[in-house]
């Protein structure tokens, strides 16, 4: 039997067919201007519909997600009151922590920002391809704090394939730094505007650049990661907590694995929480600056989550360090707080193709999402889902801590300690378990003996088994002119290795040395010079027919220690 459809009947049916669509949408809709006064999550079942919530509560659906099982409910003043449900209040909810004071203490705008810029030369490109050394040199002392010359060694694909979103004031879209390395523009979204664009607000801003920069820290660590701009600051910094919400929720739902937020608020959020857990749920990574407040427990929201909801492991709270590894004066510590990376003064791309130096804890957050990128490009699919504990694993703490009154902060305050980016590339590659790509165990020195789980003989000349130690029970201690040294056996030929372990000496003047002699392989040897312990490694790579190397540790004119020393096959 043949029929046919009039086109009034036909209009009518693809209508019901597009609210079918809409109603079963887990997507959030395009921005627009919409302002509320108030927000509000609640629950929802399948049997409910959007305006079914809308009238029991009062409120405007910005989001509905019935496979999820919650609403986001915006209100006007008048209807907030009416409803029967928690309300939050919702503008200028956030900003991005650049002090105890906010945006308002840069009274100096864009200039107290990007102190020194320049003209960018280069580009994206100068990150990519195995440069060994990422520009702007500037930053030089920075990398090498996260070791990220060795990470980049040591990484396949440079973050390639990892879409890492940027909720933030927006970006120069024609930056130098970006190109080809923005996600597709039916992705963006401005929620100050209303529309998907999301550039940087007025020049003249207190927050302006701020997205720009962030966005080109990660591309400095992950070179080939895709940047997802969403805009949820104005040009001051300020923000909504709706459009936060928003931006996580598309953040997620367009692919993002890692959201950077570099921005914060002092109170809690249930509403803030639930948008988290969604993110949870689909095993993508908030990393979140822990603020600018510099005390302790003054870490911002959505930062502290990790703290008060546990949100692990896929919430990540981020604080900021000086060249001596200190706490910074400015960054909050305790309450969340995972790992550290310097902060003080972090060169990146700046608005009209410059280049700027900046500082606060919204500047150490995009380098740990950096590093996240790099490593979820390289890992296995185990490793995917289980980076924050790799990156737990990933840092060396074990040098004082101190905040801005020259008073030592108790471990418990400040995390885990700083990132080490190379360390956290070893784990994640072929990762079926922490340290299961050791093949020996984590220290070399487990015992009196100095036996390794490889059975090597040790020598020793003016050096000695001792307890001064990093961690653990015994280190190794080598007097002024000392060394000492094995041999290790059982090895694979043609095969790249990397003893990677923790050393200081006591007079940062006089260099200390490890290396690695392989017999018909490559050889490596790395010389130091620090009064804090910190990440030393060799590379090397066996020869063709050999299966032994030796190993040597040496000091010139000052003591030196090393510790938690172990062997990797890269």
């Amino acid at each position: 039997m043949h029929f046919t459809i009039s086109r009034p009947l036909r209009l009518i049916l693809l209508g019901l067919f597009l609210l079918l669509l809409a109603a079963c949408s887990n997507t959030a809709p395009p921005p627009t201007n919409t302002s509320f006064d108030y927000v509000a999550s609640v629950k929802i079942t399948a049997d409910d519909s959007q305006s079914a919530i809308e009238t029991m509560h009062g409120g405007k659906a910005f989001i509905f997600d019935q496979e999820a099982g919650f609403a986001m409910l915006g209100f006007s003043k008048e209807a907030a009151e009416l409803s029967t449900l928690s309300t939050e209040s919702n503008v200028d909810r956030f900003s991005s922590p650049v002090n105890a004071s906010g945006f308002s203490a840069w009274a100096g705008g864009w200039s107290a920002w990007a102190g020194g810029w320049s003209s960018w030369a280069s580009g994206w490109s100068a990150w990519a391809g195995g440069e060994p050394v990422p520009a702007p040199t500037e930053n030089n002392a920075l990398w090498d704090k996260v070791n990220l010359r060795q990470a980049h060694y040591l990484s396949r694909n440079y973050g390639n394939g990892v879409m890492v979103a940027v909720i933030d004031t927006g970006i120069d879209k024609n930056h130098s730094l970006f190109s080809g390395r923005l996600a597709s523009s039916s992705l963006w979204r401005d929620y100050i505007d209303g529309d998907n664009l999301p550039l940087e607000g007025a020049s003249n801003g207190k927050g302006y650049g701020h997205g720009t920069a962030v966005a080109g820290l990660i591309l400095q660590v992950a070179p080939k990661a895709t940047i997802l701009p969403l805009r949820v600051l104005d040009s001051d910094g300020k923000g909504d907590l709706d459009d936060v919400i928003s931006a996580i929720y598309h953040a997620v739902n367009s692919g993002a694995k890692i959201i950077n937020v570099s921005l914060g608020s002092v109170d809690y959020s249930y509403a803030l929480q639930q948008a988290l857990q969604y993110a949870k749920s689909k095993e993508v990574y908030v990393v979140a600056s822990a603020g600018n407040f510099g005390t302790l427990n003054s870490t911002t929201y959505p930062a502290q989550n990790a703290y008060w909801d546990g949100i692990h492991p896929f919430l990540i709270a981020v604080g900021s360090i000086n060249n001596n590894n200190y706490l910074s004066s400015f960054s909050s510590y305790g309450n969340g707080l995972m790992v550290s990376v310097p902060g003080e003064k972090n060169y990146s791309a700046y608005p009209g193709n410059q280049k700027g130096y900046f500082k606060g804890t919204s500047f150490s957050a995009p380098v740990v999402s950096g590093a996240l990128a790099l490593a979820y490009a390289d890992a296995s699919s185990i490793a995917k889902a289980q980076l924050y504990e790799a990156l737990r694993l990933s840092t060396y703490n074990s040098f004082d801590y101190w905040n801005k009154n020259d008073s030592k902060l108790s471990q418990g305050s400040i995390g885990e300690g700083i990132l080490d980016i190379a360390n956290l590339m070893r784990s994640i590659s072929g990762w079926t378990e922490p340290n299961s790509r050791y093949t020996t165990s984590p220290n070399l020195f487990p015992n009196p003996g100095f036996e390794s789980t490889l059975g090597s003989d040790w020598w020793f000349n003016n050096g000695s088994r001792s307890t001064a130690r990093r961690s653990g029970s015994w280190g190794l201690k080598l007097n002024p002119w000392g060394s000492a040294g094995f041999t290790i056996t059982g090895l694979k030929p043609n095969t790249t290795y990397t003893l990677i372990g923790w050393g200081k000496t006591s007079n940062a003047a006089d260099l200390t040395q490890i290396g690695v002699h392989s017999y018909g392989g490559e050889e490596f040897n790395v010389s130091f010079g620090s009064t804090a312990y910190g990440t030393k490694s060799a590379t090397f790579k066996t020869g063709s027919s050999n299966t032994s190397v030796d190993v040597y540790f040496s000091a010139t004119g000052a003591t030196a220690y090393f510790d938690d020393f172990r062997l990797i096959v890269d």
